[in-house]
């Protein structure tokens, strides 16, 4: 994996870079067991946020994700999940 010497967020953005967050998305994608199978991945936010996301930061971490290979996207704005929890999510 390459090293990236930057900071992918910025003080009004939790995503401040899309294409080198996605490309390192991709390549941990890349480094799973079923890498043959795109996967659903869940996104949880924990910084920089008011209790809601607005509609474009939605759209940046959904697209991020798609864009890395995934089938579905997820987010969740809640506490954090335990591993059953996560089986779980709608």
């Amino acid at each position: 994996m390459q090293k990236y010497h930057f900071q992918l967020s910025t003080k009004r953005l939790l995503v401040g870079e899309f294409t080198i967050a996605t490309e390192l998305l991709s390549e941990g994608l890349k480094q799973l067991e079923n890498n043959f199978i795109a996967p659903t991945i869940i996104i949880h936010p924990i910084e920089n946020i008011d209790k809601k996301l607005s509609e474009v930061e939605e759209k940046i971490f959904k697209e991020l994700a798609l864009n890395a290979g995934a089938k579905e996207v997820k987010l969740w704005l809640g506490e954090e999940l335990n591993d059953e929890e996560l089986l779980h999510i709608n």
